[in-house]
């Protein structure tokens, strides 16, 4: 790359480029080949550690699209179809969810309580606590009722994606974490990437979370001074999130959007991965297999906050 465009991008990321504040990793991919990574501030605040593009971050939300592509391989393998009903393979669904099927939860027209809202605002548990694949199951069972009729609506959450994760676990028979590391993971070498279920597993290279708040100085003057709070990360379950990994290992899933190592390995898993949702009455969403469709200056773009 052209060393006045790399002067351009780190200029992007100056604000996060300090030996004080916690940064982040940029990766760049061009005609499938990464042609600029780098890593910007520190991972760590206390051990002074910087980030590098091997640096392993949560991804959060973005962890959607493996458990999306993971159900697509079941699909492939004709073990499950998208029109099944979600109760013929979990039970614990209550009476409301008789309706639901896997495409309801897939492209998020489900009408489910999202869990960590439930969680947060009304059990007073913060996201970032200790949080238990027991403890979402209750939670679950408690909402008897549904915000909208199945395929009604779209609604963004993570209790659909919960489920899934659920699915592919009962159908396999295999933890969901194992299923995603023999299938997707190391297929495609990414050999920094996992689905964590144990908060007191240790992470190599691992970035640690914070929270940017503004406090005041003990000045005359009350001006803003930025402190960094580190955040908890101890939810013990996959599927809606949960899952690690680093730019080095991501550019290798991006680069399977392309040429497909995955399954049968051709392109029939990308376009189903690739294709939005519909309502009930045939409007298409702006939602695919874990991951948002859109476009931008007349081009598509497929992308997903975390």
């Amino acid at each position: 790359m052209d060393t006045n465009i790399q002067k351009k991008i780190d200029e992007v990321f100056q604000e996060y480029d300090t030996t004080d504040t916690p940064g982040c990793a940029l990766g760049i991919v061009q005609a499938g080949e990464l042609i600029y990574s780098k890593g910007y501030g520190l991972a760590d605040l206390e051990t002074h550690t910087p980030i590098t593009p091997d640096t392993v971050f949560h991804l959060a939300s973005v962890s959607k699209q493996f458990t999306a592509a993971c159900i697509a391989l079941l699909e492939e393998e004709e073990k499950i179809s998208l029109q099944d009903p979600v109760r013929k393979y979990l039970s614990f669904l209550p009476e409301c969810g008789r309706e639901l099927t896997l495409s309801h939860l897939v492209y998020m027209t489900n009408g489910l309580e999202d869990l960590y809202d439930v969680s947060s605002f009304i059990m007073g548990i913060p996201e970032g606590n200790y949080f238990s694949k027991e403890a979402a199951i209750r939670i679950l069972r408690a909402a008897t009722w549904l915000k909208f009729t199945p395929g009604e609506q779209w609604s963004y959450g993570n209790s659909g994606y919960f489920l899934l994760a659920c699915i592919i676990e009962a159908v396999s028979g295999q933890p969901f974490d194992v299923f995603v590391k023999e299938h997707i993971f190391e297929p495609l070498g990414m050999s920094h990437s996992f689905v964590r279920t144990d908060r007191f597993m240790e992470i190599p290279l691992q970035a640690q979370g914070y929270t940017r708040i503004g406090r005041k100085t003990n000045s005359d003057v009350a001006l803003p001074k930025i402190t960094f709070q580190p955040e908890n990360d101890l939810i013990e379950f996959g599927g809606a999130g949960n899952a690690w990994s680093s730019v080095n290992d991501l550019v290798r899933w991006e680069r399977n959007f392309f040429e497909n190592h995955l399954g049968g390995k051709d392109s029939r898993l990308i376009e189903k991965m690739s294709r939005p949702g519909k309502l009930n009455d045939g409007t298409p969403t702006h939602y695919a297999y874990g991951q948002f469709l859109s476009q931008r200056d007349g081009l598509q773009i497929i992308y997903h906050e975390g």
